[in-house]
């Protein structure tokens, strides 16, 4: 056992220490290669008694995705539309898996050399720990330190609210390399110089050696590294010492490439029993063995590099070869025919072409680019080449990758080929610098002999800068149009091209023409198949801005069902706080909440959470977030179609001061002339929230105008009739006429069509103020039943004013978190441990931490307690102010 300095072993025993107490703890071991990093994650192990352990590590090389969990026996769903799950899904996966394997144990996930670990791992990783609180959990990661100037990959693991452990072990770091390089004259890419580093383990003679040996241009052109001639010549020395069966044994695990090996698969390409060759081999160091599963590896880089060039070519591809013959995975068959190729051959090309396409299907976009990049090298016809070439990067620059394109077009023709520029067009997207991509694109149209690829690529992401840029809908309409006529469905820009044509049919069409132009074939959501997921949430998005918002929760659930299941990939924020925003309006503000922080964690966004903040009557947090908001607004978006309009009447009517109601119908008043005047055709939602603020401004034929538009929408939402009967009422009453407002409301409150529950609360209040004394009681005390249960706070508090209900001063009021108030009323629903976890995606331990939390703050023992009490009284449970 190494000696290690006793403030070392503190800090390990502190970690295990800490997660035995419930608390989840993250354990970084940072060093260069040979500081010692697995030596202390094995002693880490040895201490973690009474531990499960799960052991996994990085793969140099090629890393497939959540290759990581998988080592840990984590089931995730394989082919997947889209190719692999979203990172959160993943690490609900994981806590489940740890559930099955360890629920009444501390648990060590343990990750040797996370510097190669793939990203999708990474991210489920920092899904888990962020949101584990309470759990016997201990993440141990050994990795090397990261690039100057970038977050190492581990800095996304300290997310959590539990302990972080770092321990630096000493070594050689990538700067000193560049420092070494710079003093010796010498010029390398910084890729090119963490490829040297993670080849030689950042050994500072074996760089220097190699830099001796080799053109520093050359090493970066090289695939594979070689071994430094120094270190070659004592592995040759090592491996002529070895028995003919050794020999052919240490060179087939070299081809075979630097992952594990099954013992199985090693058996089978051997001419003879290998386990007398594996443990010669194990015993000279040049063979690594892995017990569960049974597998094989070579030990080092700089080994496997020594050992492969050293095997006679004619040898090393007739071993390609034969290695290709026992797998069963395309892409691995591939990848052995590709390294045993020796001149261009178009039959490969074409095979590993149309594997790339298949995985651009699935949105795998670093895998694809290495298969296009594979093709590019096979091709023989230089203009196929290069434009191979340019598929590659153009997949590079989707997977955010853009060191790769610009190292790759620096220095080339790439400012005069239309085809490269539209690669560098999605790197300046990403960047968002939409004005600089519309001059490129801009350029690129106007080539003369143009492609159909090129051109569709180009329109489409042209058309997508102009939207950010706010260019008139009628010239985004015209670009894309010209993209969508020329026949292409590319996968590169296919989810561009969709979310542009549905943001630009918003901006030309009114609702009921765009709800024309979906698929009529679409049925049930349930129905709908996977494939077709897409249109799915489009017409969701549509069904919204035609205030269809049953139709829109039906379709948004479905879509988050498929990707919670692993079905869908690719999740992004705007799913759930799509759904979360249509929930909040028919009622469901327990789950809108949920959606939405949801939402927030994988895609901030500025305007939903707003809806959260007024229901908690948190103005002032409301009132700084809106601000910027607002100012955008009057700079110029499109006026009719935005949810800010909603957002300022609720946040003024939600206060119930009469001046700020004035002011805000005053101030939008401009804006309802413009759009019931021009041709633009407002959403549902708008027309209500102009009608009422109309109202409050005076202008109460703009009112009647809003009301009449409503129900004249086609199809028409359940809600409107009953909405439009309510602008009617509160205009009568604004104009004088109190009996002919009572008369107008009556059909709005007996309407069943009526789903929106906060708006038929705000009935009952109004026609509460336009009859007797005797009469508005009732009322109040109904919309004071539908309030509480919404949980809406500022309106909770104004009709107890108004029915003069006694508030106790001394009333007592529990101060919880998002995730406290999340397990809250889930609980309240009736939801088990177990459901509650899988919904917040949190474990059942991290459940019962936040229900102990709650036990603490309010003075019960139970849950049953507790939640009667947040049934009866839901105002008395108060969010943590900001």
């Amino acid at each position: 056992m190494r000696l290690w300095h006793e403030d070392v072993r503190r800090r390990l025993d502190e970690a295990l220490t800490s997660a035995r107490s419930g608390r989840s703890t993250v354990m970084l071991i940072e060093g260069e290669p040979g500081s010692g990093k697995t030596t202390l994650l094995d002693e880490l192990a040895e201490r973690a008694d009474g531990f499960r352990v799960l052991a996994a590590e990085g793969l140099p090389g090629e890393c497939f995705a959540y290759s990581v969990l998988l080592q840990w026996g984590v089931d995730l769903p394989h082919d997947s539309p889209g190719g692999p799950i979203a990172p959160f899904l993943a690490a609900q996966r994981l806590r489940e898996h740890l559930n099955r394997v360890a629920f009444d144990r501390p648990v060590l996930l343990r990750v040797d050399d996370l510097q190669w670990a793939d990203d999708e791992s990474i991210s489920a990783l920092s899904w888990l720990v962020g949101r584990a609180t309470d759990d016997q959990l201990l993440v141990a990661v050994g990795a090397r330190p990261g690039l100057r100037g970038a977050a190492p990959r581990w800095q996304r693991l300290r997310t959590g609210s539990g302990l972080f452990v770092r321990i630096e072990l000493s070594g050689l770091s990538i700067d000193q390399i560049e420092t070494l390089l710079t003093a010796r004259g010498q010029k390398l890419s910084r890729d090119a110089a963490v490829a040297l580093h993670r080849h030689t383990d950042g050994n500072p003679l074996y760089v220097t050696a190699l830099l001796d040996e080799h053109d520093p241009a050359d090493l970066a052109a090289r695939q594979s590294l070689p071994a430094p001639a120094a270190f070659a010549a004592t592995v040759a020395q090592r491996t002529a010492r070895l028995s003919e069966p050794a020999l052919a044994l240490l060179r087939l695990c070299a081809v075979w490439g630097a992952d594990w090996h099954s013992l199985r698969d090693v058996a089978g390409l051997s001419t003879a029993d290998p386990s007398e060759a594996i443990e010669a081999l194990v015993e000279q160091g040049l063979l690594a063995v892995r017990s569960e599963p049974g597998a094989v590896r070579v030990t080092h880089a700089l080994v496997r590099a020594a050992v492969y060039e050293q095997t006679p070519l004619a040898l090393r591809r007739d071993l390609h070869h034969q290695i290709a013959k026992v797998l069963t995975d395309r892409g691995e068959v591939l990848g052995q025919r590709l390294a045993a190729s020796s001149s261009y051959d178009d039959q490969l090309a074409g095979d590993l072409d149309a594997y790339a396409q298949s995985l651009r299907r699935r949105r795998a976009w670093q895998r694809s680019a290495r298969y296009l990049r594979g093709a590019s090298d096979l091709t023989t016809d230089p203009g196929h080449r290069r434009r191979r070439l340019l598929e590659s990067l153009m997949d590079h620059a989707l997977s955010s990758d853009p060191a790769v394109v610009h190292a790759e077009l620096a220095g080339s023709d790439g400012a005069d080929d239309p085809a490269a520029l539209v690669v560098l067009a999605v790197i300046r997207l990403a960047a968002h610098q939409f004005e600089e991509v519309e001059g490129m694109l801009g350029r690129v149209l106007h080539t003369p002999g143009l492609d159909n690829l090129t051109a569709h690529r180009a329109g489409v992401l042209l058309a997508f800068a102009m939207l950010r840029t706010s260019r008139p809908a009628s010239e985004v309409h015209e670009v894309l149009g010209a993209a969508e006529d020329l026949g292409i469905n590319d996968p590169c820009v296919f989810y561009h091209a969709r979310l542009v044509r549905t943001m630009a049919d918003h901006l030309r069409m009114s609702p009921a023409q765009q709800w024309r132009t979906l698929d009529p074939a679409l049925s049930d959501a349930a129905a709908v198949p996977v494939e077709a997921s897409y249109e799915l949430a489009r017409r969701a998005i549509v069904a919204v801005r035609a205030g269809l918002f049953d139709i829109a929760r039906s379709d948004l659930q479905e879509v988050m069902r498929r990707f919670r299941g692993g079905e869908l990939t690719g999740a992004d924020g705007r799913i759930p706080l799509g759904l979360g925003f249509v929930q909040w309006l028919l009622g469901d503000w327990t789950n809108a909440r949920i959606s939405m922080h949801l939402g927030m964690e994988l895609d901030p966004d500025p305007v939903y959470p707003l809806y959260l903040l007024l229901g908690d009557g948190r103005f002032d947090e409301m009132d700084r977030a809106m601000a910027p908001l607002v100012e955008q607004m009057r700079q110029g978006r499109a006026a009719g179609d935005s949810n800010l309009t909603h957002l300022m009447v609720l946040r003024a009517h939600a206060e119930g001061d009469r001046d700020r109601m004035r002011g805000v119908g005053r101030a939008e008043l401009p804006s309802i002339e413009a759009v019931l005047a021009g041709s633009y055709r407002p959403t549902a939602l708008w027309l209500l929230s102009a009608g009422v603020a109309a109202t409050w401004a005076g202008a109460t034929h703009h009112t009647r105008t809003c009301a009449e538009e409503l129900v004249r929408l086609d199809p028409l939402p359940a809600w409107a009739p009953a909405c439009a009967s309510w602008l009617r009422a509160l205009a009568s009453e604004q104009e004088g006429d109190v009996p002919g407002a009572v008369r107008a409301m009556e059909p709005a409150l007996r309407d069943p069509g009526m789903n929106l529950p906060l708006f038929r609360a705000h009935m009952h209040v109004d026609q509460a103020r336009m009859v007797s004394p005797d009469r508005a009681r009732p009322l109040l005390q109904e919309a004071l039943t539908a309030y509480r249960r919404l949980g809406a706070t500022p309106y909770v508090h104004q009709i107890r004013q108004r029915l003069a209900e006694p508030v106790p001063i001394a009333a007592p009021t529990f101060v919880v978190t998002d995730r406290e108030r999340d397990v809250l009323s889930l609980t309240v629903s009736g939801m088990s441990y177990a459901q509650i976890a899988d919904e917040l995606f949190i474990t059942r331990k991290t459940v019962g931490y936040h229900l102990s939390n709650l036990y603490a703050k309010v003075g019960v023992t139970g849950r049953h307690e507790l939640a009667e009490l947040a049934r009866r009284q839901p105002e008395l449970f108060r969010p943590v102010p900001a």
